[in-house]
């Protein structure tokens, strides 16, 4: 429902063309996927309260599938212990998404629950 409202919007986000169309579609997939699952499995048992400490046998897999979505990213605008930023395609993304998505409350509902999500986190995480 929300892909076809946004190909009513905007046809760059979700294209007409099946082709297109089809790697939007995987891409979305992957996110849902590969890559949630993957940081759901590195960051859920320390933001759960079930260890101080990240998994560490799960951190392979993670590096793995923020590479993947790096590698995604080179190819268009929106792509279809680690620091984020050594992926600076998923930076750039992140950028442009923060840009193009100003007016429609990108902060309120990515940043500030972001923040607060990291606190709880930090809060749990053995130092």
């Amino acid at each position: 429902m929300c892909l076809k409202y946004f190909s009513r919007k905007n046809a760059a986000l979700y294209p007409k063309d099946l082709k297109k169309r089809a790697t939007v579609d995987q891409r979305l997939y992957y996110d849902i996927d590969v890559l949630y699952k993957s940081i759901v499995s590195y960051f859920s048992p320390v933001l759960l309260g079930q260890t101080e400490e990240p998994p560490k046998e799960q951190l392979p897999a993670l590096e793995k599938a923020l590479k993947l979505l790096n590698d995604f990213l080179k190819n268009g605008k929106y792509g279809f212990g680690f620091e984020i930023a050594q992926y600076d395609q998923i930076v750039a993304w992140y950028n442009l998404c923060k840009k193009v998505m100003k007016n429609d409350g990108f902060e309120e509902f990515n940043e500030e629950q972001a923040r607060v999500l990291r606190r709880f986190y930090l809060s749990n995480l053995k130092t």
